[in-house]
């Protein structure tokens, strides 16, 4: 399966790389036409016959053979193309004009590349012969799209069929039967097969109230294939202590510090997803874990009845598949939109049960093919799921032929895009963005999908989701404006992209003392896994991967690459389109970094990297450069607007203070993460005019440097409606009367309405620009060191507000109603049930210096006295979601509010350096929800709080954790 896998789809590619380039002047000009038209028309013989080698491959050892060598002779073609068109692009940047002779020799040069390339193919079309392959459409396939290491969570309301299960593992669980004298913890084990929902159980049973309520400490760990003790017990501890970072490497501190978290507490251990067969190894960490309170509990998952003997001191609990009916229900509400899509299409559901009865009551093989099956409204398209020729059931290969079926119907393009995640190990937190950004820099992601409006990152976006709505993706991560972040891949579909991506992709595991064997010439991906080790002497790891001859990527996928040595890492790899080098000890790029011709991405964040070659611009391909925290580069190469093709830039976390020249010319840019505004021409704040392409984030710095409110103007911000997040910062905030109107900058500054975060720092003036209430999408605010705003605006109008922080307002002294209305608001008499900040849960109020009180009044609004009771208007709900309030360093604010009652939803206060808050409000009391307390270095608190002494004590008593220092 492996070699011709993706044969397909990068024949298809390149097909339409030459289809592009065939008739175009470049290619008239360098007169190589009828070199390409003739590489086409072989390439397109081959295509013919491929679906059938495919295969036959399975069974034919030499057809597998003859698919690799075309997959290499492929990928020669592909860099032959590219390097023709860098080098067209390299002289069109240069203005350098084409002499004759410079024209014969690039013809000479480029020709006789393409020659040899043909020389491969036309021996490989020749080779055919001998294999009897049959021709086929080439859009036989169906080819139809629009549009792990596990954690604890999971939504109830999506799990069918595990009522039963769930109540026998609990009870087994919170059960205190009389256990054998020997045994000082209990260890469950759940078996079942892949794709069975071992993990789902043990997450509805992990959650469960019952369980919350019998166990005072609760840890969940992915074990997957690497039982490492050392970094279990490690694991451990950070699951206990909620997540604090444990960097003790020695054996011996470790496990007395697993002592003191455990000591004498009624626990619960789930280790999911364990394949150690090792008994020694299990004896070793159980040994560190019979510490706890007698009753204590361990819950296994895994495959094996052979781990469940060596691990479990009860029978196993054997997980059987799902009931045909709890199939179809998993099935319908993920194949079907709604009801009435169901009931409009009965000869679908008729159909769609006959598929649900081929997946053997799997979960994972009916969720993955209801992903396919969800976009796919034609009859022929279902029979031809249903007629497939196999079960869907897991195979002898432990891959589930559902998975494969559903990965056969993926277009060309996405097949690569999959065989790429081989890369990343099992259990890896898979970055959405930086994901993308590969598959362009592979040009896995066809340049014509793309159309007026849609950009190629939104093509991959699709990709992405069409992957997660196939459960080829699943476990995603969002942001706070629900922008999904990460992922992670079911162990059995990570199977299925290694079995596709072959030997092609490789994870080097440097911590496996063997993993140097393993390397080979025929690697084109490789990905380095380096894991934490204190005592880890530095790896040469690049040294060791020159003996492949056609790397295209070079990724690391750990935060601890410090232990690697990047040597020579550019003189080699010269096909290099991905080059990761994040968190090593590079201090220099080497001028010789511009021989990778084809790089599309780089990635030097987190490194102490100075500065860029001045001859880095000639890497005209980038679309990706990665700087962030490089935190010694103090400058960017002036002429960076010659990379034409660059995509996202960041470089945000370092000592870069201006920005290079001209960067408005780079129209296509999509990423930047600061704009520091100069005073002279091609650094001013003008050069964002023409980047309306941006999406993302954005600081814009130095505002203090714009010189009227026109060229705020010009900047054009309320044009780029991609941009989610726009920070304004002022570096000067003592700009006197006689500067130009800074308040006309920030009104012409004005975002566009889809903005959802916002940060203004240092404005140096006493009002917020109008613009600030009309963002209605908004949903963080951060108001920071803006030390002249005397009051602060009515918040509480922003219906979509979650996280607002205020720090550094010097100038405010007291907050109020001006919090909930504006100063010239009038509110009749419908207005009585008003709702301020209707959707905040994180307020935070930290180094407000002469903030003295925090009161709200009911507001008349009527000039008439005599008219206050009937017409006075009543806020009824004053942050009704808010959960989280901290107050820190407010030296002058002696109280808390008496409405801290109103506080309904408030789960946790923090009230940090204050030293004359004097006592807590009566109403903090009737806060029934608040369940954590925490006040720090606030004196006249502290005695106020004591524990059963304190006056305000029995305000308090009722909230489970208190904490006071």
């Amino acid at each position: 399966m492996a070699a011709g896998a993706v044969i397909s789809a990068i024949v298809e590619n390149l097909l339409g790389s030459l289809s592009s380039l065939i008739g175009r002047e470049i290619a008239l000009i360098y007169g190589v036409n009828s070199e390409l038209k003739i590489l086409s028309r072989r390439l397109s013989t081959i295509q013919a016959v491929l679906q059938d080698a495919e295969e036959q491959q399975i069974n034919k050892p030499a057809v597998k053979i003859w698919l690799q060598s075309l997959k290499d002779a492929a990928y020669d073609a592909e860099d032959v193309l590219d390097e023709f068109l860098t080098e067209a692009l390299r002289r069109k940047m240069d203005n350098r004009a084409m002499t004759k002779v410079s024209n014969i020799f690039l013809r000479s040069r480029m020709g006789h590349k393409i020659k040899r390339v043909m020389e491969k193919i036309d021996r490989i079309a020749a080779e055919r012969s001998q294999f009897n392959l049959r021709e086929s459409e080439v859009n036989r396939r169906v080819e139809n799209i629009e549009g792990r290491e596990t954690d604890s969570f999971v939504i109830e309301s999506e799990v069918y069929g595990r009522d039963e299960d769930k109540e026998k593992i609990v009870k087994m669980l919170i059960s205190s039967g009389d256990e054998a004298d020997d045994v000082s913890i209990i260890v469950i084990p759940i078996v079942g097969m892949g794709g069975q929902g071992k993990t789902t159980i043990a997450q509805l049973v992990y959650n469960d109230d019952r369980v919350k309520g019998y166990f005072n400490l609760r840890m969940w760990i992915c074990v997957s294939d690497d039982f490492d003790v050392k970094k279990l017990v490690r694991s451990i501890i950070e699951s206990a202590t909620a997540g604090a970072k444990c960097d003790i490497s020695d054996m011996d501190p470790l496990q007395h510090r697993l002592q003191e978290v455990l000591w004498g507490k009624l626990f619960l251990l789930v280790l999911d997803d364990v394949w150690n067969d090792d008994h020694e190894k299990w004896d070793r960490l159980r040994k560190y874990l019979m510490c706890g309170a007698r009753g204590s509990k361990i819950m296994v998952t895994s495959r094996s009845y052979g781990v469940a003997e060596i691990m479990g001191t009860v029978e196993p609990y054997t997980l059987g598949v799902l009931s045909v009916e709890d199939c179809w229900s998993l099935f319908r509400k993920r194949a079907f939109r709604d009801r009435g899509e169901e009931e409009a299409n009965p000869n679908l559901v008729t159909i769609g049960k006959e598929i649900v009865s081929k997946c053997g009551g799997l979960p994972l093989a009916v969720k993955a093919l209801a992903g396919l099956l969800r976009c796919k409204k034609e009859e022929k398209e279902w029979l031809s799921v249903r007629n497939h020729r196999s079960s869907l059931i897991e195979d002898g290969s432990g891959i589930l032929p559902a998975l494969k079926l559903s990965y056969n119907s993926l277009p060309s393009p996405m097949k690569r895009c999959f065989a790429f995640c081989a890369l990343f190990p099992k259990d890896y937190k898979i970055p959405k963005n930086t994901l993308i950004q590969l598959w362009m820099a592979h040009g896995f992601i066809p340049a014509e999908l793309s159309s007026a409006g849609k950009e190629v990152e939104d093509v991959g976006n699709d990709y992405f989701n069409d992957f997660l709505r196939r459960c080829f993706f699943q476990d995603v991560v969002k942001d706070e404006s629900g922008n999904i972040k990460e992922c992670k891949m079911h162990d059995l579909v990570h199977d299925l992209a290694g079995s596709i991506g072959g030997k092609e992709c490789m994870t080097m595991d440097v911590g496996n003392d063997n993993w140097m064997e393993s390397i080979h010439k025929r690697i084109y991906h490789a990905s380095i896994y380096c894991r934490y080790n204190n005592n880890r002497e530095p790896v040469e790891v690049f040294t060791a991967l020159h003996k492949t001859q056609n790397l295209r990527t070079l990724l690391l996928l750990h935060h601890y690459g410090e232990f690697l040595r990047p040597l020579g890492c550019s003189l080699r790899f010269k096909g290099l389109r991905v080059l990761d080098l994040h968190y090593t000890n590079i201090k220099r790029l080497p001028i010789s970094i511009t021989h990778l011709k084809h790089l599309r991405y780089l990635n030097l964040s987190h490194t102490p990297i100075r500065k860029l070659p001045t001859t880095f611009t000639s890497l005209q391909n980038l679309q990706t450069l990665k700087l962030l925290y490089a935190y010694r580069l103090a400058e960017m190469p002036r002429d960076l607007r010659k990379m034409v093709n660059l995509r996202h830039l960041e470089f945000f976390g370092t000592y870069v203070n201006k920005m290079p020249l001209r960067m408005g010319q780079l129209t296509g840019l999509q990423t930047l993460t600061r704009f520091i505004v100069g005073k002279e021409i091609g650094r001013t704040i003008t050069e964002l005019k023409d980047l309306n392409n941006l999406r993302g984030q954005i600081r814009i710095e130095k505002l203090e440097n714009v010189r009227s409110a026109s060229e705020a103007e010009t900047a054009d911000l309320k044009n780029k409606p991609n941009l989610c997040g726009l920070e304004l910062r002022w570096e000067d905030d003592n700009l006197g009367e006689e500067e130009v109107g800074v308040e006309g900058v920030i009104e012409c500054l004005e975002p566009h309405p889809n903005l959802k975060k916002l940060k203004v720092e240092g404005y140096p003036r006493p009002e917020i620009p109008s613009w600030m209430l009309l963002l209605p999408n908004l949903v963080t605010l951060e108001l920071v060191d803006c030390k002249k705003l005397e009051s602060l605006p009515p918040l509480g109008k922003l219906h979509n507000l979650n996280v607002l922080h205020i720090q550094g307002l010097d100038a405010v002294t007291h907050m109020g109603n001006e919090l909930l209305y504006g100063s010239d608001d009038r509110i009749n008499e419908g207005n009585r049930a008003t709702v301020a900040f209707p959707s905040l849960t994180n307020f935070t109020i930290t180094h407000m210096a002469n903030l003295e009180e925090w009161l709200f009044f009911p507001m008349n609004n009527s000039n008439d006295d005599n008219e206050h009771e009937q017409r006075q208007v009543a806020v009824v709900l004053l942050f009704p979601r808010l959960k989280y309030l901290n107050i820190w360093d407010c030296p002058k604010l002696e109280f808390l509010p008496e409405w801290i009652d109103c506080l309904v939803s408030l789960r946790r206060l923090t009230l940090f350096h204050n030293p004359n808050l004097r006592n807590l409000p009566i109403a903090i009391q009737h806060l029934h929800s608040l369940q954590s307390l925490e006040i720090h270095e606030c004196p006249q608190l502290r005695i106020q709080c004591d524990k059963e002494r304190g006056p305000d004590w029995h305000k308090i008593a009722h909230i489970p954790d208190v904490r006071i220092h």
